[in-house]
C-alpha cells in the first residue's frame, strides 16, 4: 500500500494504491467517479494551475496505470484510458482559460481560493490578561515573490485599536505566515471577540480581508 497527496475534491485529500494478486487497485477517494472528475468542490481549495489540484492527479493516474480505481460512495470499481485521461485535462486546460477570462486577477486561484488569506488558530479560548499569537497564513498563487504586511484590528473595548505590523515576503505557489501578537487586558467582558485582520498584498489594500475568534474566559 502506497499513499497519495491527491488534491482532487479538495487540497487536504489523499490517494492510496494497493497492489496485490496481479492486480493495481488505486482508491480515489471524491475526486473521481465512472463520468470522470467529480469536482463540485471549487470551494476546497482545488486550484487551478498545471501541477497542481485535477492536473496532478490527472498525471499521478498516468504514471501509476492502476487496473480498478474506487471511490468511496460508489459501489462498482471503475478505470481510465489513456485518451480519456487526456481528454480531462485538455477540459481542464480550457476550464483554466474561462476562468481566468472573467475573474481579473493576476492569478486565477485568487478568485476561487476563499482561504488563501486565512488566521490560525482560527478560534483561540483564552483567559483575561493572556498573551496571544496569532497567525497569519497566506499563499502567493502568482508566480513570483509577493510582500505582505499584517495587522490585527482589536475590539474598541480593549483600548487599542491595532497590533504593530508585522511583514513577510512569499514565495511563488508557497504559504508563509505572518504572526501577530497582542495582549487581552485584564479586566474585559468575559465573551467571544472578533479580530479582523487588515492585510497589504503588494500594493493592494485588504482592509479585514479575514478575521480570527478569541473567547475570553
Amino acid at each position: 500500500m502506497t499513499g497519495y497527496h491527491f488534491p482532487g475534491q479538495t487540497y487536504y485529500h489523499s490517494g492510496l494504491l494497493v497492489e496485490g494478486r496481479g492486480l493495481r487497485m488505486f482508491f480515489a477517494g471524491d475526486s473521481f467517479t465512472m463520468a470522470g472528475i467529480d469536482d463540485y468542490c471549487v470551494g476546497n481549495r482545488n486550484f487551478m494551475r498545471e501541477g497542481s489540484g485535477f492536473d496532478k492527479c490527472i498525471t499521478l493516474l498516468e504514471q501509476l496505470k492502476p487496473d480498478l480505481i474506487f471511490n468511496s460512495h460508489v459501489d462498482q470499481a471503475f478505470d481510465f484510458t489513456p485518451e480519456q485521461l487526456a481528454f480531462m485535462r485538455a477540459n481542464l486546460a480550457k476550464r483554466r482559460l474561462e476562468y481566468a477570462s472573467f475573474l481579473g486577477q493576476e492569478d486565477l486561484n485568487y478568485g476561487i481560493d476563499e482561504q488563501w488569506i486565512r488566521c490560525f488558530p482560527y478560534e483561540q479560548h483564552l483567559r483575561a490578561g493572556t498573551n496571544v499569537t496569532l497567525h497569519v497564513v497566506i499563499t502567493n498563487h502568482s508566480a513570483e515573490p509577493r510582500s505582505s504586511e499584517c495587522r490585527a484590528v482589536l475590539p474598541m473595548a480593549w483600548g487599542q485599536e491595532t497590533t504593530d505590523p508585522a511583514f513577510a515576503t512569499i514565495e511563488p505557489h508557497q504559504e508563509e505566515s505572518v504572526s501577530l501578537s497582542f495582549r487581552i487586558p485584564d479586566n474585559v467582558s468575559l465573551e467571544r471577540y472578533v479580530v479582523p485582520i487588515d492585510v497589504k498584498y503588494e500594493e493592494r489594500l485588504l482592509p479585514q480581508v479575514t478575521e480570527a475568534i478569541i473567547q475570553v474566559f
